[in-house]
């Protein structure tokens, strides 16, 4: 599929799905451009996934899936009020051209999940890998006279797991189920905020850098009753432990831990 608007904007999809197999295996894939209502305000994105189910017999099957995602875009920025009631620019120029940003998303799962009579269960492993970067000025020549532009990168891995596992219990009715799991994440992060010049992109100064870990596991118990057809009944307790340790770029390092124990 492909189809155009205003703006010279364009959009292709596609996708496909083999019949042959189940129909939650399939492949898809996305690529987008606008030039946007003005200058400086185009973006451009592509994007994939795919997918697909593995039956395993004895009520058991095995699920991987994949995708990315990637977009590039510019924005004008803001304009002094005085210049655009004055006409001395339009209220769709920008001052600086080089604004905008990226990011991008990739993500890998894997999943082995059961499905039985009055009995299920599964325990899923995921990886995700993303990544932001912003240019921005929002005062001009205020401060410098390069410009206040503001460079900010951000990426982030995560990678964890979780499970659980549900039953029938049965004890108003034969919708009662009780549902156990568990979860475990840890989170992988670099970040800066640099001044950079508008002249020639140059860095002026770093402003802030760090490193960030942050890990969390969890887990929880979930009672469903249905007294009535009417009426749901639902409680549970989940327990949460939580880790971060923090590095910033003068090199001082610093650590929390915590608990938590709610509904």
């Amino acid at each position: 599929k492909v189809e155009g608007g205003s703006f010279n904007t364009w959009r292709a999809v596609l996708a496909y799905q083999p019949r042959e197999m189940s129909n939650q295996t399939f492949l898809a894939a996305e690529l987008y451009k606008t030039d946007g209502f003005g200058p400086s305000r185009a973006a451009q994105r592509a994007s994939g996934i795919g997918q697909v189910l593995v039956p395993l017999g004895n009520e058991l099957s095995l699920r991987f899936q994949a995708s990315t995602y990637f977009t590039r875009y510019s924005t004008a920025g803001v304009l002094l009020r005085s210049e655009v009631a004055s006409g001395a620019v339009n209220r769709f120029s920008t001052y600086d051209p080089t604004q905008g940003g990226s990011a991008s998303r990739t993500q890998v799962v894997a999943e082995l999940r059961r499905d039985g009579a009055g009995t299920s269960g599964a325990l899923t492993a995921f990886f995700v890998y993303r990544t932001m970067q912003l240019r921005e000025n929002f005062t001009g020549f205020l401060t410098s006279a390069e410009g206040d532009g503001q460079q900010q990168l951000n990426d982030d891995a995560v990678v964890g797991f979780n499970g659980h596992y549900r039953a029938r219990v049965e004890l108003f009715s034969k919708r009662d189920t009780i549902e156990a799991g568990v979860s475990g994440r840890g989170d992988f992060i670099n970040q800066s905020q640099r001044h950079v010049s508008n002249i020639d992109n140059a860095v002026l100064a770093t402003l802030a850098a760090a490193r960030v870990r942050g890990f969390n596991v969890g887990a929880w118990l979930d009672l469903a009753l249905h007294p009535f057809w009417f009426l749901t009944v639902r409680g549970g307790l989940r327990l949460d432990g939580l880790g971060y340790f923090t590095q910033d770029a003068g090199g001082q390092a610093r650590a929390s831990q915590g608990l938590h124990v709610g509904p």
